[in-house]
C-alpha cells in the first residue's frame, strides 16, 4: 500500500485568527478577522454626516470616514521595516484534526472544509497552519518550514502534501523560495490560489475603481447591508461616495497592506513597478522592498522558479473558478476571476476572455499539443498553464463558494490520497472543465433532517416516497462531472427532502 502523506492547509486571508498578546504571550483580544463595532464605527462619523447632509458637501466626511475604517483594522498597524505596533500571535494548531474536540475541528472546517479530505487521508493526517495574513512572508516561510519538521517527526513520514488556498498561495511561493530545495514537499494542490497575485490586490492598493454603480458594491454584501445602506447612498452630495471609497482604501492600504510582504505577495507583475513607484522608494521601506521584488520575481519568472522543484519530484495541482468579475468596484473589469483571484493567476497562465465574452472567434489554442484545451464556453485556454495536465478549471465558481462545491472537495480528497492519480486524464469523473454547485445546505440542513428520520414509522405511501427521495440523493451524492443546471438541481433536492422531513 501507498504511503499516505500528511496534508498541511495553508488557508486563506480570513481563515486565521491572530491575536494582540501582552507580555506573557497571553491573548488580549482577536486582531483579524475584524469585529466590526457598528456604534464604534458610526460613533464619530455622526457629526460629519449631519453636516455633509446639512450643507450638501463633503464636510470632512469622507476624512472621517477613512479614519473610522482604518481604526477597526488598529491592531494590525505595521511598519515599513515589518514590525508591528502590537505584538500578535496567529492560533497554532499543533495537533493533527484527529487530536481536537468535536467543537474545535468543527471550528477548523469551518474555516478551510476538509471533512472529505479527513476521510480520505485520515483525521490524524490532517494539519490547519494558521498564520498572520498581514505579516512578513519570510517569516511565516520559516516559521511554515518548523512546522513541517513538526508534522514530519510527529507523523513518520519524510514528505507531506500542501494545501494552498487563496492568499496560502503567496505564502507557497516565498516557503518554495527560501525552504523548497530541502526536498520536504510531496505534492502541492493550489485551490484558488493567488499564484501570481490578484488585480483586487491592485486595485485597492491604486484605488482604481469602477464607481459607475457604487450600489454594486451593498448588494454584493449582502442584502441586509444593502437595506440599511441603499438609502444613504441615494442621499449622498455628489463626488462624496468616490472620494470616501478611494480614502477608506488608502487609508486600509497604509494601515495594513504597505508594509506587508503577505499583501506585496498578492500584487500582479503589471502593476507593480507602478505600485512600488508609489509606496517604496522612500528609503524607509527596503526590508518590504526587497522581500516584495523576491516575491514579483517569482511572478515573472514562474516557469524558471518551478522548475528545479518539478525535476526534484514535487507535483503541482490547481483548482481555479472562472466566469466572475472582479469583486464590484474593482476597475479591472476586464480580468476574469472567481470574484477574487483572477483565474489566470490561479491556473498558473491560462489564456482568459473578458468576462461575460469568449476568446476571439477563430483562436487557436497556444498549445496545438494539448487536446480540448479550450473550455465549452470559449472563455479559457488551458494549454498556456504552466501545467494543463494538472489544472481544473470550474465554470462560474465564486472564490469563497469553492468550500461548497462538493465535486473540487472530491478531487483534492482524490489528490491528496491517490499516488496513481496524476491529472486530469486520470479519472472522467474529474474533468479538467467542469461545473459548480453549492452543497453546504444540503450537507448542514437538508440531508441531516431527511435521514433523521425513522422510516418504520411511516405509512405505506411515506415510505415509498422516503425511498424515491433516497434513490434521487444517492445519485446526486455520487455526482462529479457537474453541467449548468447543478446547482438548480441541487436546490430542487434540498427543497425535496426538507419539505418532506417537516412533513412527517
Amino acid at each position: 500500500m501507498a504511503e499516505q502523506f500528511p496534508v498541511i492547509i495553508l488557508p486563506g486571508i480570513g481563515q486565521s485568527r491572530v491575536q494582540v498578546i501582552d507580555e506573557s504571550g497571553n491573548a488580549v483580544r482577536d486582531a483579524w478577522p475584524i469585529s466590526a463595532d457598528a456604534e464604534k464605527l458610526m460613533g464619530p462619523l455622526k457629526g460629519p454626516l449631519m453636516k455633509m447632509m446639512l450643507f450638501r458637501r463633503d464636510g470632512g466626511f469622507s476624512d472621517a470616514a477613512a479614519r473610522a475604517v482604518a481604526s477597526l483594522a488598529e491592531d494590525l498597524t505595521s511598519y515599513p521595516d515589518g514590525s508591528t505596533k502590537y505584538p500578535l500571535k496567529a492560533d497554532r494548531w499543533e495537533f493533527p484534526l484527529s487530536e481536537y474536540d468535536p467543537k474545535q475541528r468543527a471550528y477548523l472546517n469551518r474555516m478551510v472544509p476538509a471533512e472529505r479530505l479527513a476521510k480520505a487521508v485520515g483525521e490524524e493526517n490532517v494539519f490547519f497552519f494558521a498564520y498572520n495574513s498581514f505579516g512578513d512572508a519570510y517569516q511565516i516561510a520559516g516559521e511554515l518550514d518548523a512546522y513541517i519538521q513538526q508534522v514530519k517527526a510527529r507523523t513518520g513520514s519524510e514528505q507531506v502534501h500542501l494545501m494552498a488556498v487563496s492568499l496560502g498561495g503567496v505564502l507557497l511561493l516565498a516557503y518554495l523560495d527560501a525552504f523548497g530545495k530541502k526536498g520536504d514537499v510531496k505534492r502541492v494542490v493550489n485551490v484558488v490560489a493567488a499564484l501570481g497575485g490578484t488585480h483586487l490586490a491592485s486595485d485597492i492598493l491604486e484605488a482604481n475603481f469602477d464607481l459607475s454603480d457604487p450600489k454594486q458594491l451593498l448588494h454584493a454584501m449582502g442584502k441586509s447591508t444593502e437595506e440599511t445602506f441603499s438609502g444613504l447612498l441615494d442621499m449622498l452630495p455628489e463626488g462624496v461616495a468616490e472620494a470616501t471609497l478611494e480614502k477608506c482604501a488608502e487609508a486600509l492600504s497604509e494601515t495594513i497592506a504597505v508594509n506587508s510582504t503577505m499583501m506585496w505577495g498578492t500584487v500582479p507583475r503589471d502593476r507593480y513597478v507602478f505600485l512600488k513607484q508609489k509606496y517604496l522608494l522612500d528609503g524607509d521601506h527596503a526590508h518590504i522592498a526587497a522581500d516584495a521584488d523576491r516575491l514579483h520575481k517569482i511572478h515573472v519568472n514562474q516557469k524558471e522558479f518551478f522548475q528545479p522543484f518539478i525535476d526534484a519530484g514535487l507535483e503541482i495541482f490547481s483548482l481555479c473558478g472562472y466566469g466572475k468579475r472582479l469583486f464590484p468596484l474593482c476597475g479591472s473589469g476586464e480580468v476574469l476571476s472567481d470574484g477574487i483571484v483572477d483565474t489566470a493567476s490561479a491556473s498558473l497562465g491560462a489564456v482568459c476572455a473578458i468576462p461575460g465574452e469568449a476568446l476571439p472567434e477563430g483562436y487557436e489554442p497556444q498549445n496545438p499539443a494539448e487536446e480540448n484545451a479550450l473550455s465549452p464556453d470559449g472563455c479559457v485556454d488551458a494549454s498556456a498553464c504552466l501545467y494543463p495536465q494538472r489544472t481544473w478549471f470550474f465554470a462560474n465558481q465564486g472564490h469563497d463558494a469553492m468550500g461548497g462545491n462538493d465535486a473540487a472537495l472530491k478531487l483534492i480528497s482524490r489528490i491528496c490520497s491517490d499516488d496513481s492519480f496524476t491529472g486530469v486524464a486520470s479519472d472522467p469523473a474529474f474533468p479538467r472543465f467542469n461545473g459548480t454547485r453549492n452543497v453546504k445546505r444540503m450537507e448542514r440542513e437538508a440531508a441531516p433532517a431527511f435521514f433523521a428520520i425513522n422510516k418504520e414509522t411511516l405509512s405505506e405511501e411515506k415510505r415509498a416516497l422516503y425511498d424515491t427521495l433516497l434513490a434521487r440523493y444517492q445519485a446526486w451524492e455520487v455526482q462529479t462531472v457537474l453541467d449548468k443546471d447543478a446547482q438548480e438541481e441541487t436546490d430542487k433536492l434540498c427543497w425535496d427532502l426538507q419539505h418532506f422531513a417537516e412533513s412527517v
